[in-house]
C-alpha cells in the first residue's frame, strides 16, 4: 500500500506540540519545472483541504530545478490526522508531481 512521505525524525514531539512546518524538496527535470508548477498546484489545495494553514512553494536559486513546498499545520497530532485524510485522488495527484523528479528519486522530507 501507498505511504505519503513521512519525515525523518530525530526526536519525539508530543502531538499538542506546534506548529509544524513540513518541507519537501523535490529535484524537478529542467525541461519540465512549468509542468511541476502546475501540477503541484491541485495537492496545495489537497494540503490546505487537510489543516495546513499556509503554503508556499519556493525556488532554490543555488540549484537548478530545486524546488521547496513548504506548508504549516497547528500541532503534530494534526499532520498525523493529514496522513489519515489522504486519499487516493491525493495518491494519483503526489504520483502525478513525483513522476517529475529526475532519475525517478522521491522528495526529500523535512
Amino acid at each position: 500500500a501507498h505511504q505519503p512521505f513521512r519525515p525523518t525524525m530525530v526526536v519525539d514531539p508530543r502531538p499538542d506540540d506546534g506548529p509544524v512546518l513540513i518541507m519537501l524538496e523535490y529535484d524537478i527535470n529542467l525541461d519540465q519545472i512549468e509542468e511541476f508548477v502546475q501540477k503541484i498546484q491541485p495537492l496545495r489545495l489537497s494540503r490546505e483541504r487537510d489543516g495546513a494553514s499556509r503554503w508556499d512553494l519556493w525556488q532554490d536559486i543555488a540549484v537548478p530545478g530545486r524546488f521547496v513546498e513548504c506548508f504549516i499545520v497547528e500541532s503534530w497530532a494534526e499532520h498525523y490526522r493529514q496522513f489519515l485524510r489522504f486519499t487516493l485522488s491525493d495518491q494519483e495527484l503526489e504520483h502525478q508531481v513525483c513522476a517529475l523528479l529526475r532519475n525517478g528519486a522521491m522528495p526529500t522530507m523535512r
